[in-house]
């Protein structure tokens, strides 16, 4: 509204301050009368009779107010824009979110980029190129050593192969990791099997009493390597007995395995042929005078690799070869695929 009156004002014609002039009738002493407009400001007139000074006051600015707030009222009230649709609501609330989202994804990117790209991811892969040329290589020196019978010396190798292997925790249950445990046990019992026979070490108990029987069984046999092939059986309660023709004094030597976690882990029925290696843990007669031999139940080895037999007087023909190659399909062991046969 006073935006209205300033308007008025300043376009009023020039001279008067005021469009709407308020005419004023003064009487003076003398009888005499005074008449006029008021301007926009005071001024002093005479009266036309006498000549006395008279002061005549300006219009009033109210009246160029109240003018303005009529005109004001007669205009039309323009019409309301019209609301924003919902649609542009929508945007509006959802695009700060995605401006975070759009943020952080390329704040992660960037971040994964420079670790892939940095000195030390390329040193892990430098690492674990280098821990698995290291295996590959120990695994080779463990063949080479079967093949030239040294027994011991291929034991060692694959025990620092697979040693290095499970430094990484996925590997530890990995096929490979268990192939290699396998021929490092296999290749244990070979270096270290007895050069007698058991019937040959029953034969020496013969001539002597059950005392020292017992005490050079126990420092010269116990614990040592023995390899059967033949048909083993499960008594029941754990027991497992191996059919092996026997006899001392007349009467057959029964030979037990009591609580083996390996042939109880087999998914077999019962008698079933077994090329194993054992290692020996007790040998003694019992209360019916019969003579019991026994194996250390966590020594049971089956043997899947014909190279164990290198250099030995047992052929490795096509029967023992199956046998083998079946065991190693009961256990679930082998060498590893290469990435091309994956």
């Amino acid at each position: 509204m006073l935006f209205g009156w300033w308007k008025r004002t300043r376009h009023a014609p020039e001279g008067r301050g005021d469009q709407f002039a308020i005419p004023f009738r003064i009487l003076c002493e003398c009888g005499g009368e005074l008449r006029g407009d008021r301007g926009p400001a005071a001024e002093t007139k005479r009266c036309p009779s006498c000549g006395r000074p008279r002061l005549i006051y300006p219009t009033s600015p109210l009246v160029n107010l109240r003018e303005t707030i009529r005109l004001g009222l007669q205009r039309p009230i323009p019409e309301a824009p019209p609301p924003p649709k919902k649609i542009r609501k929508r945007i509006s609330r959802w695009r700060t979110p995605l401006l975070a989202v759009s943020f952080t994804i390329v704040v992660v990117v960037s971040f994964f980029l420079i670790v892939f790209e940095s000195s030390l991811f390329r040193k892990g892969k430098l690492r674990e190129a280098a821990n698995r040329a290291y295996i590959q290589d120990e695994t080779n020196e463990g063949r080479r050593a079967l093949a030239e019978s040294a027994f011991a010396e291929a034991a060692e190798h694959f025990k620092h192969a697979r040693a290095r292997l499970i430094t990484d925790e996925r590997e530890k249950l990995s096929a490979e990791a268990r192939w290699l445990e396998q021929l490092e046990q296999e290749a244990s019992i070979m270096a270290d099997l007895s050069s007698e026979s058991l019937p040959q070490i029953l034969e020496i108990s013969k001539a002597m009493g059950e005392q020292a029987w017992r005490n050079l069984f126990k420092v010269r046999y116990q614990n040592k390597p023995l390899i059967f092939d033949a048909t083993v059986s499960n008594a029941g309660g754990g027991v497992y007995r191996i059919d092996y023709a026997l006899f001392q004094d007349g009467n057959p030597v029964r030979i037990e395995i009591h609580d083996s976690p390996l042939l109880k882990s087999l998914n077999l029925t019962w008698p079933a042929r077994l090329l194993i290696g054992v290692r020996l843990l007790e040998a003694r007669r019992d209360s019916n005078g019969e003579w019991l031999v026994t194996i250390k139940p966590e020594s049971v080895v089956l043997l899947t690799e014909s190279a164990m037999f290198t250099g030995s007087s047992v052929v490795v023909d096509a029967d023992l070869a199956q046998q083998l190659h079946k065991q190693a399909g009961w256990l679930n062991v082998g060498p590893p695929k290469k990435d091309d046969e994956r």
